[in-house]
């Protein structure tokens, strides 16, 4: 049976005590986990697991097999005061977190783990959390590369000993792509005037200034995102799905167009731009274009190669005219136009 085939779902309370025992079996079977003598208090927890959602906002979720078996179950946090860990998450704010991943023995290897993983994640983005916390242990190798897989990454500071056991911690940080409204302009200029100077102060290429007039078409036009994680705006971004100013007779109709990157400066180094190139290719695949494009100045090499880390090809250089179809920043300005193929993307089996 394929993973599509499971359901998850809330437990309900009269399998709360199947899915405990559950649990105290998955966990006192794990090489260098400690065994119910040595964390008693523990295994209660476990097997009275069903207790936990007298908490707010805790949820015990249930996967569920197509012959209605439980084939795995977890904890879901919506507020990290009740996660009940050591250490400091349960200071998080703006967070929520998952504990108690255990999966049926007869249900390993289909995808289980991953399918609560990810309906705890969809939660977490349902409710606005910033990020996602959880642990585990050196004796859960495959829930840890697991987890890695997905995109959590160790945080050090939510590491913890619980008795003689290193508990590790790790975070997920959650993003959506929403656009832009009149009423984050104030801020979108003020992300602007951030970056020109930090562009000076390093000796970078500069925009210079920023055309107020260009931006708020592009807000009023729907053509302006944010990621936003919680209620933080992260970075910026603009989208044509039309460039002749600037792509000439390479503009057919079939690509999305980048403009106007502009990362909040609390958030650099969140490796924003590969999930703008990630909701570009899902933009671009559903509206069925060929190509992901964008342009930068002709004389900065080291951006050029950081595109093309991300699999943008240099096409060639191009010097735009006055057209008033582009903003003030890019008229008469050299630039390297770059090209993403779809084509290139790997489908997902």
């Amino acid at each position: 049976m394929g993973k599509q085939e499971y359901k998850v779902r809330n437990a309900d309370s009269d399998e709360f005590e199947e899915i405990g025992k559950l649990m105290v079996g998955v966990y006192s079977q794990l090489d260098g986990f400690p065994k119910e003598a040595e964390q008693p208090g523990y295994y209660k927890m476990l097997a009275n697991v069903g207790e936990l959602t007298n908490k707010p906002g805790t949820e015990l979720l249930a996967a569920i097999s197509p012959d209605h078996r439980i084939a795995g179950a977890v904890v879901y946090f919506g507020d990290m005061q009740y996660y009940g860990s050591g250490g400091t998450a349960t200071r998080e704010t703006n967070a929520s977190g998952f504990r108690l991943l255990a999966v049926a023995p007869w249900a390993r290897g289909l995808g289980i783990g991953k399918l609560l993983t990810n309906e705890c994640i969809r939660k977490a983005k349902a409710k606005d959390s910033a990020q996602m916390i959880i642990h585990t242990t050196a004796a859960m190798q495959t829930a840890w590369k697991m987890y890695e897989s997905i995109g959590f990454t160790r945080s050090e500071d939510l590491d913890f000993m619980q008795g003689e056991l290193p508990v590790y911690g790790f975070r997920l940080p959650l993003y959506r792509v929403i656009n832009t409204t009149r009423a984050d302009l104030d801020f979108v200029y003020w992300m602007f005037g951030e970056a020109i100077a930090y562009q000076k102060s390093k000796n970078f290429k500069s925009w210079g200034f920023y055309d107020k007039e260009y931006l708020q078409k592009e807000v009023d036009n729907r053509l302006q995102y944010k990621i936003i994680g919680g209620t933080d705006i992260l970075c910026i971004f603009s989208v044509l799905f039309s460039d002749p100013a600037i792509w000439g007779k390479k503009e057919n109709g079939d690509a999305i167009y980048l403009h106007r990157i502009v990362v909040n400066p609390n958030f650099r180094g969140y490796k924003l731009f590969g999930k703008i190139l990630e909701w570009a290719i899902d933009m671009a695949g559903k509206k069925g274009l060929k190509y992901i494009r964008m342009d930068t100045w002709a004389d900065s090499p080291k951006i050029i190669d950081y595109y093309r880390s991300f699999g943008f090809r240099f096409l060639e250089n191009y010097t735009t005219g006055d057209s008033p179809e582009l903003p003030l920043t890019n008229r008469n300005l050299a630039l390297a136009l770059l090209q993403f193929d779809l084509a290139a993307v790997p489908i997902p089996s």
